[in-house]
């Protein structure tokens, strides 16, 4: 299985929730995520990746998963907790 991340980045957002607000923020992340969610392939998803995650944590928590997944008699997905 290929897998690829792309990681994108809105340009002057803090600058946008000092001078308007978050409210203005987060409306301009949901049209965004709504022009990548309506160009996305089927079997692509896409996600926020933020609130403190780090690759490194994130890489821990899917890897945490595998195993539980292995544990429980493989063939199976499992949901990986938000706990780092």
């Amino acid at each position: 299985m290929d897998l690829s991340i792309i990681l994108f980045d809105i340009d002057r957002l803090k600058e946008l929730n000092d001078t308007r607000g978050h409210l203005a923020g987060d409306q301009v992340i949901k049209e965004i995520a709504a022009i990548a969610a309506a160009t996305i392939r089927d079997n692509d998803t896409l996600v926020r990746w933020g609130e403190g995650d780090t690759l490194d944590t994130l890489l821990a928590r899917a890897d945490k998963a595998l195993y539980q997944a292995k544990n429980q008699g493989r063939n199976r997905v499992v949901m990986a907790d938000g706990a780092n």
